[in-house]
């Protein structure tokens, strides 16, 4: 890391694998100024509370997909914040913007453009919402959608096509 100082860095993330919590530490430590984040692939609190208490990260990763829902992501969120650590929620920017929007300590979502293979499926199963993007002198934003419901209108063609009959 002190070699990339001159490349001016931002932020590493997950340098180690999820379960390696001193390697956390360990790259923190010598990370300098480049912010360590962590957590894409964390579920629920207590792995949040590890990682933030233990492994020393700059920033965390939650996603609600993955935590255990909008709930325990917000868990995490408030722990998260009430330990001074932003959140930059990854993947499913549709539900993310939304708590990214309302709360203080979000301060970037990982927004994926939606040719991207990652969001494939998302992409299809879901006809909206449709993520705007707001061009400033200060970064790009994203609008949050005004629908009801999150915005998540479902393609009923795909859910059809997708559905496991038993």
């Amino acid at each position: 890391m002190k070699k990339w100082e001159p490349y001016d860095v931002y932020w590493l993330e997950e340098p180690v694998p999820p379960s390696d919590i001193p390697g956390y530490a360990r790259v923190r430590a010598r990370a300098g100024e480049t912010y360590i984040v962590g957590g894409e692939q964390h579920a629920g609190l207590m792995e949040f509370r590890t990682l933030i208490e233990q492994g020393n990260v700059d920033i965390v990763q939650p996603n609600a997909l993955i935590t255990g829902g909008i709930t325990d992501w917000l868990r995490i969120h408030a722990f998260a914040t009430a330990k001074g650590v932003p959140v930059s929620p990854w993947d499913l920017q549709m539900v993310h913007i939304h708590m990214a929007a309302g709360l203080t300590n979000v301060l970037w979502i990982e927004y994926f453009m939606t040719d991207n293979a990652l969001l494939e499926f998302q992409t299809k199963l879901f006809a909206g919402p449709v993520l705007r993007e707001e061009v400033t002198d200060e970064g790009v934003f994203l609008i949050a959608s005004q629908e009801s419901g999150l915005g998540l209108a479902l393609n009923e063609g795909v859910a059809e096509r997708s559905f496991v009959h038993d």
